[in-house]
């Protein structure tokens, strides 16, 4: 008999439909593939039926008819949950089938390598970064139209993800795309059409590549065996360097820049800096109140030092805000944008106007379904990009509102 057993994904906890035992189950969520076992089934000793209990003339019917219906109706159920969430996942205006003509595909965004890294592409906005096929185990570095949320390109298959999560790290410096992969390779790419120029062999495997601040023409490759090297990008030559002022020794410390600078912030009482930002001659501190309940807070200097604006973060009832939870945040084309949470599971992002603290608006993000979290934020004059469990958001930067989503993601 088939046993149909319900599962939790045993590595982020959401629920699965009910499955077969010894079948392989893939989570719908975070592409975790393992194998269903059910316990062992205890079954009850046989029941004697009086004679009696049926009638002379009644026809005794077989129980294998009532026992197909019932497995029937679970497998049924199980389909239309699968169905319903594959519906609602690709419902979404991002990478469809139809759009990268990969049906089939089930694509996260993965900021494990990064973060996003806005690019213009034969003249038109778009966006790098990394992605896996969740069915095939693989990972790319793509590009996206950032309007259309189009695929305009994507490299060869770069291994697997187990292989390449940690060593698959990208960077970007005049017309070209500088990727690291698992087997010790740079590789060296045309940004408008994302073909290979040169592919390098190198001592160790990569896991950080950074635009050096004021240094123009190059990237640094942090490496493993720590002989950290400088690449020349247009002539193509690498000479070892050690790690410059501004560049992280890991992709995850980006930003430490901002949180060591928020120390040498104006003092406030009653608020703490957590981060600081500068652009344009203005220089904004996101943090919280302190002491107190931390309720995010943003104040802003010229660059003289006199304040401009001091602004409670959040434009919604105090009491459902989240404490510290505005914990991404951008300073571009004379906008503040950061995110906060609120309630248990919601989250808001919001644009403040540099020069003023003028609320320019307000959007709650669309709420996903199992474990959400907000990894980043990145913005462009015309483009926000908030990097979220599995994919990743775009906005329009004068209005908040939302484009599409780049990536496999589900709603509630």
């Amino acid at each position: 008999m088939v046993q149909l057993i319900d599962l939790k994904c045993p590595s982020c906890a959401a629920a699965l439909p009910p499955r077969e035992s010894g079948g392989e189950v893939v989570c719908q969520y975070c592409g975790t593939r393992f194998v269903a076992v059910a316990p062992p089934r205890q079954v009850p000793p046989p029941v004697a039926v009086p004679p009696w209990t049926m009638h002379p003339q009644m026809p005794q019917r077989s129980g294998s008819g009532a026992m197909v219906a019932i497995v029937l109706v679970a497998t049924m159920a199980s389909a239309g949950v699968a169905m319903y969430i594959a519906m609602r996942a690709g419902s979404i205006k991002g990478l469809t089938g139809d759009q990268t003509g990969n049906m089939g595909e089930r694509l996260l965004w993965d900021n494990v390598a990064g973060p996003p890294l806005p690019v213009t592409i034969a003249g038109q906005p778009a966006v790098l970064g990394r992605v896996r096929d969740v069915a095939g185990d693989k990972l790319y570095i793509a590009a996206y139209d950032a309007n259309t949320l189009k695929e305009r390109w994507r490299t060869g298959d770069l291994g697997t993800y187990n292989a390449g999560y940690q060593s698959t790290v990208f960077g970007v410096e005049g017309n070209r795309v500088v990727y690291s992969d698992a087997r010790s390779n740079v590789n060296i790419l045309d940004l408008d059409t994302g073909t290979l120029v040169k592919s390098i062999a190198l001592s160790d495997r990569v896991r950080v590549i950074c635009n050096p601040p004021d240094e123009d023409g190059t990237l640094w490759l942090g490496k493993v065996d720590e002989r950290h090297m400088k690449l020349a990008v247009k002539s193509e030559l690498l000479t070892e360097s050690p790690r410059p002022t501004g560049c992280a020794e890991y992709v995850y410390d980006r930003d430490e820049p901002v949180e060591k600078a928020a120390e040498t912030a104006p003092k406030v009482d009653g608020f703490r800096a957590v981060r600081l930002r500068e652009a344009d001659g203005v220089k904004v501190a996101a943090g919280h109140k302190d002491p107190g309940t931390a309720m995010p807070r943003v104040i802003a200097w010229d660059a003289s030092g006199r304040k401009l604006w001091d602004v409670v973060l959040p434009s919604v009832d105090p009491a459902t805000v989240r404490e510290h939870s505005n914990e991404v945040d951008a300073l571009v084309g004379g906008r503040y944008i950061a995110v906060y949470g609120t309630a248990s599971d919601r989250w808001h992002a919001t644009a403040l106007d540099a020069k003023t603290g003028a609320r320019l608006w307000d959007v709650e993000l669309k709420n996903i379904f199992a474990v959400d979290s907000i990894d980043g934020l990145v913005a462009t004059k015309d483009h926000v990009f908030i990097e979220r469990t599995s994919s990743l958001d775009v906005l329009k930067a004068d209005t908040g509102a939302l484009i599409g989503a780049i990536g496999t993601e589900t709603y509630d």
